[in-house]
């Protein structure tokens, strides 16, 4: 399951994913995704919150892989914290991989508080 939202007060795109995504649940975040950033400005931060994220098979990785390389190249994507607990150690290898294909490394916190107070930071110091 999948839930995405942004925050255009705060220039912030927001992603949710709990439990293992099948290709079609992938693709339809990725489409919800990219949705919700064409309506923030160029440099919007991402919060992608993988708490309860299992990894996904290699074809979803692959769609995960077309919706970063679009965030950053057709919407400008600026930063990105990742919330991953220790406990996800798979989970969030499989996306800091897929992101480094892209050409970013997102940072990562414990919790949806902690990626929230270092996006604060990260966004100040534009």
């Amino acid at each position: 399951m999948y839930s995405n939202r942004s925050d255009p007060v705060k220039n912030r795109l927001y992603v949710r994913i709990t439990g293992r995504l099948d290709a079609h649940e992938v693709a339809a975040a990725r489409d919800d995704a990219l949705r919700l950033a064409s309506t923030l400005r160029p440099g919007f931060g991402v919060i992608s919150d993988l708490a309860a994220f299992t990894p996904v098979h290699e074809d979803g990785r692959q769609i995960m892989l077309e919706a970063m390389h679009a965030l950053k190249e057709q919407f400008g994507m600026g930063h990105v914290v990742r919330v991953v607990p220790e406990s996800k150690a798979v989970a969030a290898n499989q996306w800091q991989r897929t992101s480094r294909q892209v050409g970013y490394v997102a940072i990562e916190a414990p919790t949806l508080a902690a990626a929230e107070q270092l996006m604060d930071e990260l966004s100040q110091g534009n």
